[in-house]
């Protein structure tokens, strides 16, 4: 015969705003759970300390705190404010006076609720018990806390028996801060909590996984189920995971990622305590202490169907073989379309056979010692450059505008002269003038002009870089050469 209690909604839900919990305290919940297996038909409950004790574990020959702290409970359950009225007697005619409560007398705790026919739930007394055996074995400092939340769960699932044919019928799904608030308890109680009711197994809890809001990773809520409700718990897990875009990894996956961090780290002590920062500061010994490590790290990686990132790796390539200690890296000098990515400009040093003009043009021969350059004098030499190359462009277009300024004093003094010397326009019927010649002949010129100017810039960009380039220029209506 199953035994179990009815506890009332208003323990964790009041529509006035304060619950009992908040008015009475977890160590309230926790006795008169135990004191309502005794409740008769009659709507009393005849019971006596001693048997509080003994249901709760608790020795009241060493535990004086524990034995106040219950006398204290029922003493605030007790009157018109509170859940019960005690008597001493079964016909509830004599008053107790709560002063002169002790252990072992027999008392009658008659009930200021009528009884409960709706707005209940439900807990059977095994459950109870186990989570207290629980909390003895492993020295729970506060198990009036572990069975506050076990029972705000078990308020929480939907067992409305209309329902049952419900995916959801048994479970719940409430988030870690609901749960806190409404236990009066920390978040950081709530998950430890979670752990017990899955040790005990007493509770099926799970997530499908999680979704990434505001560029964080968050979980989405837990899923709570008795034991004997999982068939209904796999059905809701199942479809919260068509919702979520990030699966929540199995067990076997934690390990091995667990594991994988756990080689990584010694890999990175390893390299920092041998000064290693590529495979050419490797000598015999370190060679095989570190390919070993990253072997072992290989391997794991491979298990969890992952590709290998060859920078996090020395010693072994990018298909998985070692690399001998001889080894010497391939450079890819080709672009992602394949295209060669080195200069055409470059020169080829195979080839001796350039003059002193050729070498001028690439920008001079390759100096025999290489100095180290700090960033605060690459930057200086940098800024000295820009100075100098708007000088010359200054002075160049300086020079082209005096140019331009005498070439058209001496247009307009030529035309002055054709005028001048012109002779009168021919008859119609006798001219054999060509009326687009004048038109091309200055197209010609402006061509030639252009040509020019090209090559003043790309001079000047020459001196600059020591280079050919192929210049970009402003308009013309910028700069005038």
């Amino acid at each position: 015969m199953e035994m179990f209690i009815k506890l009332e909604n208003e323990w964790f839900y009041n529509k006035e705003g304060v619950t009992l919990l908040q008015k009475f305290g977890a160590n309230s919940l926790l006795v008169y759970s135990i004191l309502l297996r005794d409740l008769n038909v009659r709507n009393y409950i005849k019971f006596n300390l001693n048997e509080v004790y003994s249901a709760l574990r608790i020795d009241k020959n060493k535990n004086t705190r524990m034995v106040n702290t219950i006398k204290d409970v029922v003493k605030l359950l007790n009157g018109e404010h509170g859940l019960f009225t005690l008597y001493t007697d079964s016909k509830c005619k004599n008053l107790l006076d709560i002063n002169k409560i002790n252990n072992s007398c027999i008392y009658y705790a008659l009930l200021n609720r009528e009884e409960l026919k709706n707005n209940f739930f439900c807990v059977e007394d095994w459950e109870i018990d186990t989570l207290i055996d629980y909390a003895i074995d492993h020295k729970q400092k506060s198990k009036e806390n572990l069975i506050t939340q076990y029972l705000y769960l078990c308020k929480s699932f939907n067992n409305d028996k209309e329902q049952k044919n419900n995916d959801e019928f048994g479970t719940c799904y409430p988030s870690i801060s609901t749960i806190a608030e409404r236990c009066c308890i920390n978040e950081k109680t709530v998950l430890n909590n979670n752990k017990i009711f899955i040790n005990t197994d007493l509770l099926l809890i799970d997530n499908a996984g999680g979704n990434i809001e505001d560029n964080k990773y968050k979980n989405v809520h837990n899923i709570y189920a008795r034991v004997i409700n999982k068939e209904h718990f796999d059905k809701c897990l199942a479809k919260q995971s068509k919702k979520v875009t990030i699966q929540k990894l199995n067990d076997d996956d934690v390990k091995l990622q667990n594991e994988q961090r756990k080689i990584k780290q010694l890999i990175n002590k390893y390299k920092k305590d041998n000064n290693i920062t590529c495979f050419e500061d490797l000598d015999d010994d370190s060679y095989q202490g570190l390919h070993k490590m990253e072997l072992n790290y290989f391997n794991i990686i491979k298990l969890r169907d992952k590709k290998l990132n060859n920078s996090k790796v020395i010693t072994i390539k990018k298909d998985g073989t070692p690399k001998p200690l001889d080894f010497k890296e391939d450079i890819d000098n080709t672009d992602d379309w394949g295209n060669d990515k080195s200069s055409k400009y470059d020169i080829d040093d195979t080839n001796e056979n350039y003059d002193d003009d050729q070498m001028e043009f690439y920008g001079g021969y390759e100096q025999e010692e290489q100095h180290e350059v700090s960033d605060e004098d690459t930057q200086k030499a940098l800024d000295d450059i820009e100075v100098e190359a708007i000088n010359d462009l200054d002075e160049v277009i300086a020079e082209d505008k005096t140019l331009v300024v005498k070439t058209s004093i001496s247009n307009k003094k030529s035309n002055n002269d054709e005028i001048l010397n012109r002779k009168p326009p021919m008859p119609k019927e006798e001219e054999d003038y060509d009326m687009f010649a004048e038109f091309f002949e200055h197209e010609k010129k402006q061509e030639q002009k252009k040509q020019n100017n090209d090559s003043n810039k790309n001079k000047i960009l020459h001196e600059m870089f020591g280079y050919p380039v192929n210049p970009i220029v402003p308009d013309e209506d910028d700069l005038d050469f």
